[in-house]
């Protein structure tokens, strides 16, 4: 039950580092850059509802599943000193993640 209340707590805290990343990095004011793209190249728009909400779910859900199966992993297992480098580490992979999605762009590498 113990090890159940772990893996939730990591599901929440992967919610919470997903939404505080997107939100900081939405609300950042990136730079415009030109589109050389022709057609349809968004995907709210122009793929179908089903592809939309599950690339939706998969982009950002995937940390809290993260999260949950190391904290489920960890418990009990790692000292806490492993469990609190990996929990990091997990944290600023998914905050660089996200903050790539927004400044790859900006920075010229996806054109």
């Amino acid at each position: 039950m113990k090890r159940l209340a772990v893996a939730i707590l990591g599901l929440t805290w992967g919610l919470l580092v997903t939404w505080a990343s997107l939100y900081t990095f939405s609300h950042i004011h990136w730079p415009a850059t030109p589109s050389h793209s022709t057609g349809c190249n968004d995907m709210e728009h122009c793929a179908s509802h089903t592809v939309f909400i599950v690339g939706l779910l998969a982009l950002t859900l995937w940390p809290s599943f993260v999260f949950a199966t190391l904290n489920a992993f960890a418990y009990r297992r790692w000292s806490s000193r492993t469990w609190v480098v990996a929990f990091l580490a997990a944290t600023l992979l998914v905050v660089i993640f996200h903050l790539a999605s927004y400044a790859a762009p900006a920075l010229g590498f996806l054109r």
